[in-house]
């Protein structure tokens, strides 16, 4: 998964809320896990060519 512009990185921003509520409440499974990874990682990605930077340190 790529993001590319702002409206993606909010709209994978309420998908990582929406994965938060799922993990909170339940065990995942290793797909699941995988998608979870990836849509971390995409977030990651996006936000360290924004700010020059990842989301190390950043707050839940």
């Amino acid at each position: 998964m790529t993001i590319r512009t702002a409206a993606e990185y909010q709209q994978a921003l309420a998908r990582l809320d929406e994965w938060m509520k799922v993990v909170r409440t339940r065990s995942i499974s290793d797909a699941e896990s995988a998608e979870f990874d990836a849509l971390v990682d995409a977030l990651d990605a996006y936000n360290a060519t924004r700010s020059g930077s990842g989301l190390e340190g950043s707050q839940p």
